[in-house]
């Protein structure tokens, strides 16, 4: 059996190799994160239809499994990241790889983010489709999945708008808020009712009351031309 370096002896190597051999901490957790990936990679071979689950503590370590998870998924692997602690909670080089990791959004900037790729057509909305995102959730880096149930006319004091439905699958989860969204294209895709429910009993429906300033100048020319 090989031995194993205590967490106090391996403190202890990594202050060395910062302070004697001037190796930055963040290149020492590159390393241990790639080496590590390399191991992944040859002991299962190809894992695109495998799912690949990394457990992040605070520490060292869990920094090291944040570039695991960078790594694997920029190799096309399907990885998910349970964290101990939520990113603003980690400190020095692991936090630094924790928000490395792409595509990562969290409760808020998902919907900024949905906004671009369906505007920019790097996601197409289709009926019975659906839609895939890696969020940053408390205490854990999620994968989350709604569901696009299709298209649909919602009433704003505005006028109807047409907009596309889309509803996440984790609806009745306790731990987290379950959010309904409806985006509209005639806006630039930009969510146009966002229903955030807690519980059935507890909810709130947030629809938008005035056009918003792309749109509304092309209707103020519209209408002053006539």
């Amino acid at each position: 059996m090989r031995p194993v370096f205590t967490a106090a002896e391996m403190r202890a190597l990594d202050a060395r190799a910062i302070a004697t051999l001037g190796i930055p901490g963040r290149r020492l957790m590159e390393a241990a994160g790639t080496g590590a990936a390399r191991v992944l990679a040859r002991r299962w071979g190809p894992m695109r239809r495998r799912d690949v689950v990394i457990l992040c503590g605070k520490g060292n370590n869990g920094g090291d499994g944040y570039v695991v998870a960078r790594l694997l998924r920029e190799a096309g692997r399907d990885v998910r990241v349970l964290a101990i602690a939520p990113v603003d909670e980690l400190e020095g080089d692991a936090r630094t790889n924790a928000e490395r990791l792409p595509g990562v959004q969290d409760t808020a900037s998902q919907f900024v983010q949905m906004t671009y790729l369906f505007r920019s057509g790097a996601r197409r909305l289709v009926a019975g489709g659906q839609i895939e995102l890696p969020l940053a959730l408390p205490k854990r880096v999620d994968r989350w999945i709604y569901d696009v149930v299709g298209e649909e006319t919602l009433a704003t004091p505005f006028g109807p708008v047409p907009a596309w439905h889309l509803k996440p699958r984790r609806i009745g989860d306790p731990s987290t808020l379950a959010v309904e969204a409806w985006f509209a294209p005639r806006l630039d895709y930009l969510p146009v009712r966002l229903l955030i429910r807690q519980s059935d009993e507890n909810f709130i429906d947030l629809v938008i009351d005035r056009l918003p300033q792309q749109a509304a100048a092309p209707a103020a020319g519209a209408a002053a031309s006539r």
